[in-house]
């Protein structure tokens, strides 16, 4: 349409939502979500040679349990074989300038608990890292809470696609579909994010990203033009 023909402008039309609801967020979203990322590592398992399987997780702790874990996904690392093969790496990244930051890999705690949930469960391994020089405190951690998660509501996800340096996913980040076990999304990932915090727009992780795909039985229509979600597991059956 040419500007020429656009109608006059006037209060019903001066100002207005795109959407349904309001995109608009408080400027310190960004330092916070900035903060949350820190705590977000990359997970690189030594198959052979130069060959290695990739993935993500994050430094968490849970409501009342004092104990520093690393969560990622079940089929990520589910097997003690694959401990001394696999190592945790924090900030593989880009400064504001675009160089890459210093990395730092560490090392998962032979001795430590391991927790594991299968696929069809909740698709979740949580472990802890060694960490002899208390190094580990720089990044933080992600407190785990339950929180409630609806359809229509906004997700982002910070993560390493394929391996990648540290990236977030804020762009399709609507919510299609919650159960009781998962959240289905459409923010974009790839092979390597699996294990990433979904977040809501405060900040709260939501859901443990562990798969894509299109319409499975009973679920609800994809948008229009849309050919597939994204899923992750339910932070509140994580914690349960």
């Amino acid at each position: 349409i040419k500007i020429s023909e656009w109608g006059d402008v006037g209060e019903d039309t001066l100002e207005l939502l795109t959407m349904g609801q309001s995109t608009l967020l408080p400027v310190n979203f960004l330092a916070k979500g900035v903060i949350k990322s820190k705590s977000v590592g990359k997970v690189e398992i030594k198959v052979s040679g130069n060959r290695y399987n990739v993935g993500t997780g994050f430094l968490c702790k849970v409501k009342d349990i004092n104990d520093l874990f690393f969560i990622t996904n079940y089929h990520v690392i589910n097997h003690k074989d694959d401990i001394s093969r696999t190592r945790i790496i924090f900030d593989y990244e880009l400064d504001i300038y675009g160089n890459t930051i210093q990395s730092k890999s560490f090392e998962i705690d032979v001795n430590g608990p391991w927790y594991c949930s299968e696929i069809r469960e909740f698709d979740t391994t949580v472990f802890k890292l060694k960490d002899e020089d208390n190094q580990l405190e720089s990044y933080g951690y992600i407190e785990l809470n339950e929180v409630t998660i609806l359809k229509n509501d906004f997700v982002n996800i910070i993560q390493h696609p394929g391996g990648e340096l540290k990236q977030i996913s804020l762009y399709h980040n609507i919510v299609t579909n919650t159960t009781d076990r998962v959240v289905q999304y459409l923010t974009d990932t790839l092979k390597g994010s699996s294990g990433s915090p979904v977040f809501n727009s405060d900040w709260q992780v939501i859901a443990l990203h562990h798969s894509g795909g299109g319409i499975k039985e009973g679920e609800p229509d994809l948008p229009f033009g849309i050919k597939s979600r994204n899923e992750g597991i339910y932070i509140n059956r994580i914690i349960e």
